[in-house]
């Protein structure tokens, strides 16, 4: 018998389907070079975003170059399939991966780490930039 914690909402399972199918027609646009809208924090105000680089980092997966991918968001082979992981939960009706116990305080210390170093203007952390 599951919980009812395990059991996720019918809305979450449609977006999460919607989501899971979206990404191969992602990447194909990444692939045929379709254009990539710009980061809305770093338009306003310079900075860069956790997620900045992601666009381009798809891009670069699309093509198989793997250390493009890293170098334009050192995330995304992180957070990727953890995030794919979380959406085929929902969409199997589960607790998504990481929204269970013990996976929230990792995360939010991960992004916000890496947000820090990437706005430390330092030379020796400039591979983290988005570029």
């Amino acid at each position: 018998m599951t919980s009812s914690v395990d059991r996720a909402h019918p809305a979450a399972r449609v977006l999460a389907g919607a989501a899971l199918a979206a990404a191969p027609i992602t990447l194909l646009a990444a692939r045929l070079g379709a254009p990539l809208p710009p980061c809305p924090l770093r338009v306003l105000t310079g900075i860069e975003c956790p997620g900045c680089g992601t666009g381009r980092a798809l891009t670069a997966l699309a093509h198989g170059d793997l250390p493009a991918v890293l170098d334009h968001n050192l995330l995304l082979p992180i957070l990727g399939p953890l995030l794919v992981l979380s959406l085929l939960g929902v969409l199997l009706g589960r607790t998504p991966l990481l929204a269970r116990r013990g996976w929230a305080l990792p995360m939010l210390l991960l992004l916000t780490g890496f947000w820090a170093l990437r706005l430390l203007p330092c030379e020796a952390l400039s591979y983290l930039d988005a570029s």
